[in-house]
């Protein structure tokens, strides 16, 4: 058996093209990936073709169809969801019209320890409401890409490496395309592994957990672990939980060389309003902005708008919103361009790979959550400085 670790994502779009059943899909250190049976192998090339790692990565945001900010009339789904509950309105919308049969989407496996998430269809509106919410965890997602054929028609929701493996075997596979009504993508800064979970478990002193919410009830939210009648609530701006996603630790090591972060490839993508008048809210149930990027995204929102109330707005406006995200994706990740660039993927990539090691989790949780802040704190100062950098040369 032969790992894969170069940057693999885990998407597990390898596994549903592989015929010759040489491929599964393993955790290591919280994260999955590709493990090849040699042995069984014939060397066929068709993993590799629809492998999101080879795709080309783009470095500049490209222009969408059209923008809109809103969210969801149905304040239930609204308020359950993410932000703005558009994905599980037009989902449930879609599933009651007929105009799919199932969506290949994400939920928790509430039989094993809380933590675990797994891909699957959900064929009636409950379902979809049930997997409503985020997942802060990677997924191989496109392990049931295969199961296509067992529908009508279907929808995809997945991050943007997911989403690329999606079309990559699109292309592969025309009978499957002609199935697919409609591919929505989230946005994604990174993942982190399950590590970062059960480090906040450790952290919060949780003996037993009962469940896990990573977002809902309300916007922005943030991490909810409940134990028994309590709650150890992190929020996602201000808490460890903001600090250990800022810091890049627990960071899956394929996510620091991705250029995707607002699902290029998808019809529809779908992101957080990180703007001043969200922010400054006391009381937010949530609104999303999401992004158009093709023909069909666009004709199937047309059909389904009066479900949301959104207003347009401009690509700057999308931009301000990810604005951390896009920089450390465009110009850190993928297009390292000039000393400054390398120099942070250097100190992001020690940081991380300190974070996994098993010499880490041995210290006291006390100098894990100092390492986890001070992280925070060197990455964005190195952040500033690039920013500078950057802005005196265009000037000068």
């Amino acid at each position: 058996m032969n790992e894969i670790t170069d940057f693999c994502t885990g998407c597990g779009t390898c596994v549903s093209v592989c015929q010759q059943d040489a491929i599964s899909i393993v955790e290591t250190k919280g994260y999955y990936t590709a493990t090849i049976n040699r042995d069984k192998c014939n060397e066929c090339g068709l993993c590799r073709k629809v492998c999101p790692k080879v795709a080309k990565p783009k470095n500049k945001v490209s222009t969408p169809i059209l923008i809109v900010k809103g969210y969801a009339k149905n304040q239930s789904i609204r308020f359950r969801a993410t932000s703005g509950g558009i994905v599980t309105a037009l989902l449930a919308a879609m599933l009651e019209d007929k105009e799919i049969d199932a969506a290949l989407v994400v939920r928790k496996k509430r039989e094993t320890d809380f933590i675990s998430f797994e891909p699957y269809w959900a064929e009636d509106v409950q379902s979809v409401i049930a997997s409503s919410g985020s997942a802060y965890q990677p997924v191989a997602l496109n392990t049931r890409l295969s199961e296509i054929k067992s529908f009508n028609k279907i929808a995809v929701v997945g991050l943007p490496c997911h989403i690329q493996g999606v079309r990559k075997y699109l292309e592969l596979y025309p009978r499957a395309k002609s199935r697919v009504s409609i591919i929505i993508g989230l946005t994604c800064s990174h993942n982190i592994s399950k590590l970062g979970t059960r480090f906040l478990l450790k952290s919060a002193s949780v003996a037993r957990l009962d469940d896990l919410f990573y977002r809902g009830n309300g916007w922005p939210s943030g991490v909810r672990l409940i134990e028994g009648q309590k709650e150890h609530f992190f929020h996602n701006l201000h808490s460890l939980w903001a600090d250990l996603f800022a810091s890049f630790c627990f960071c899956p090591p394929y996510c620091l060389r991705c250029a995707d972060d607002l699902a290029e490839y998808s019809d529809i993508n779908v992101s957080d309003a990180w703007l001043p008048e969200e922010l400054s809210q006391k009381e937010n149930t949530g609104s999303s902005i999401i992004s158009i990027w093709t023909k069909t995204g666009s004709e199937l929102f047309d059909k389904y708008q009066d479900l949301f109330k959104v207003k347009k707005i401009t690509c700057k406006a999308l931009k301000d919103s990810q604005k951390y995200s896009l920089f450390f994706k465009k110009h850190i990740f993928s297009n390292r361009m000039g000393i400054i660039s390398n120099l942070i993927f250097i100190l992001i990539r020690i940081l991380n790979f300190i974070s996994f090691s098993s010499s880490f989790r041995l210290l006291p949780m006390n100098l894990q959550i100092f390492y986890i802040k001070l992280s925070r704190k060197l990455i964005y100062k190195s952040l500033r400085l690039s920013r500078k950098v950057n802005i005196y040369f265009a000037n000068n």
